[in-house]
């Protein structure tokens, strides 16, 4: 809305101008346009699909999510509507076969397609996996094995990187859900705890959970576990990894209260601040409490007191 101002008869007068836009109509036109075309173009598709399967008993081009290779009269190699790879050959495909080499070649892409990690994968991963395998299919049908044998090996590449981005996402998943679960359950402790003995105990094992989720999410990206295990083993493995994180910082830090670790260390102003890092340290690492530990015990772990006292 624009305002102008208009002189008439010695008079001024302000007139208010409205600019109509008419872009929505022309991209209503537009988008009208663009959805026909699409139509007739997805139409025009179904029916090259349609007569591409003409040939080929037993398949229809309803049950096509994707077309990999048709020759025509030969074969057909195809993803159907779940993603599954699927395939037919005809009579005269079937005299071009060797049949010693060929089925053998199925075979290995058949226990490619069912390894038990592909259940796991994503829809977009499992298309692209198929469709590596529907390429070696095809090598296969058409008897050049060495390029089908090259096609394998890269379709076995790329189910191993695939397990190990599933088993990382799991890790680093499992790790902020457990994370969010103790951080619930401190302060709900922090809440209902009056004494303040406790309160720091609690303060104690919340600095090792944090020292975790650091440790956890460095050491991510150097896993090479394939997901074929489950999710179960990672859970199992996270919590462990918490508890002993968790328990590491309590004993560290107080053994940093109560003098028997690093007495002197750090000045008493400070002291609230070292115990968080030193806490997020012990959870950080797993080498900390037990050397403490180790140093208390004795290097032959001996109980001798004079000679523990002299670790120190």
């Amino acid at each position: 809305m624009l305002k102008y101002c208009v002189e008439h008869k010695g008079k001024q007068y302000e007139v208010e101008v409205v600019r109509v836009e008419k872009k929505n109509k022309c991209s209503a036109i537009t988008d009208f346009l663009f959805c026909r075309r699409k139509k007739a173009l997805r139409e025009s598709l179904q029916r090259e699909l349609e007569d591409t399967v003409k040939s080929f008993k037993n398949v229809s081009s309803e049950n096509i999510s994707y077309l990999i290779q048709a020759r025509e009269g030969m074969y057909i190699v195809y993803l159907d509507i779940e993603n599954d790879l699927d395939w037919s050959i005809t009579d005269e495909g079937e005299k071009n076969l060797n049949a010693d080499e060929f089925w053998p070649l199925v075979a290995i892409v058949n226990s490619m397609q069912n390894r038990p990690c592909v259940i796991q994968f994503g829809k977009k991963i499992k298309r692209q996996y198929n469709c590596l395998l529907g390429t070696a299919l095809i090598l296969a049908i058409e008897g050049r094995k060495e390029e089908f044998e090259k096609c394998i090996k890269e379709a076995e590449k790329y189910i191993e990187e695939r397990e190990y981005e599933i088993t990382r996402r799991w890790n680093a998943e499992i790790c902020f859900v457990t994370f969010i679960v103790i951080s619930l359950l401190y302060g709900v402790g922090r809440k209902m705890l009056n004494n303040n003995r406790y309160i720091n105990y609690l303060n104690f094992l919340w600095y090792g959970a944090i020292g975790v989720l650091f440790s956890i999410l460095q050491h991510n990206a150097y896993i090479n576990a394939s997901c074929t295990a489950g999710k179960l083993l990672l859970i199992c493995e996270v919590i462990s990894k918490y508890i002993v994180g968790m328990l590491s910082s309590f004993i560290v830090v107080y053994a940093f209260k109560t003098g028997i670790f690093m007495a002197g260390f750090v000045a008493e102003k400070h002291e609230k601040e070292f115990m968080l890092l030193l806490g997020i340290v012990a959870g950080f690492s797993e080498r900390l409490a037990p050397s403490l530990i180790g140093k208390i015990e004795g290097k032959e772990g001996t109980t001798d007191e004079k000679e523990n006292a002299d670790n120190f």
